[in-house]
């Protein structure tokens, strides 16, 4: 075997693709070669983060791309020799090939955890939690007064989240008010400053109302509601 055969050997080496005796020749030629040694080094490395990459999803153009670059990339013909051998005459190209397939996978799952995931931020209020993560917890989806929204209802616990968001801003000295509504009289559920409130008592309502009250509120609606909401059952 010439040394240029050896040299050859270095991928496959790396990669744990040789057979015994091919791996006691370049492992005694490793000793001697302070060049492939250094290579060694790279090659590893490179392979750690190729794996590394491959636990996560690459971006769905990521594949499209490669399959453009195979199609465009000539291949080299088969061996004709009756003994396999190892020849990567275009090594450094490949190397850089995959260290830049990495850095697209790098910097997409980076991007991927830089921006805010899809769906509700998980709550910090407890109160919230303890409803959300209720066994019993039902949930529905309204779009209200040019705003969108959820309310999650728990009857074990007799506690609702309402969630609403984009709704109009309210006039100056004036304010949202919630109400429970049911076979009773309607009854204030507190006032909607910010964007989720924690309902409690719900007791027999079947629906939530919005109002708009003075500010700090009434003790009962001063108008007809500007939406109503129907509890999950």
């Amino acid at each position: 075997m010439t040394a240029h055969d050896t040299h050859g050997l270095l991928a496959p080496y790396a990669l744990d693709a040789l057979d015994d005796l091919e791996r006691r020749r370049f492992e005694h030629h490793l000793a001697e070669c302070a060049s492939c040694a250094e290579e060694l080094r790279g090659l590893r490395e490179t392979t750690a983060m190729l794996g590394l990459a491959a636990s996560s999803r690459p971006p769905a153009a990521l594949r499209t791309r490669v399959m453009d670059e195979i199609a465009r990339t000539r291949q080299l013909p088969p061996g004709t020799g009756a003994r396999r051998r190892w020849t990567l005459p275009g090594l450094p190209l490949l190397l850089t090939a995959a260290a830049a397939m990495i850095a697209v996978i790098v910097f997409a799952g980076y991007a991927a955890l830089q921006s805010p995931a899809p769906g509700p931020t998980p709550p910090s209020d407890p109160r919230v939690s303890a409803v959300l993560s209720a066994a019993d917890a039902r949930s529905v989806d309204v779009e209200a007064a040019g705003g969108t929204g959820t309310i999650v209802f728990s009857r074990s616990l007799n506690k609702a989240v309402i969630t609403m968001s984009g709704l109009p801003e309210v006039p100056a000295g004036r304010d949202y008010e919630l109400w429970l509504i049911g076979p009773r009289k309607p009854r204030s559920a507190g006032l909607m400053r910010e964007e989720t409130q924690v309902i409690s008592s719900v007791d027999d309502a079947t629906h939530v109302g919005v109002t708009i009250e003075p500010e700090g509120g009434s003790p009962t609606p001063s108008s007809a509601p500007l939406f109503t909401l129907a509890l999950p059952g």
